[in-house]
């Protein structure tokens, strides 16, 4: 099972909130996942079976206040 997530403290707003931080969710969020996939095949193909389950988050449907880059990097 993969889960990625990062936190930013404290909240942020989106208009507000640099480039810099956007990149550091998305490298969590996305190369996270990536990684857990990557080795899990692995294993996966040494045993001849296994399954991969990636979850997301509420919170690439439904944007909070303070939020800042979370959803849409939880989207992609």
């Amino acid at each position: 099972m993969g889960l990625a997530g990062c936190d930013r403290a404290p909240p942020t707003d989106a208009a507000d909130e640099p480039a810099e931080l956007l990149d550091r969710v998305n490298a969590v969020n996305l190369r996270g996942v990536w990684t857990c996939m990557k080795h899990g095949l692995r294993q996966m193909r040494t045993q001849d079976s296994g399954a991969i389950v990636n979850n997301s988050s509420l919170g690439g449907l439904v944007g909070l206040p303070g939020s800042g880059s979370l959803p849409p990097a939880q989207a992609s």
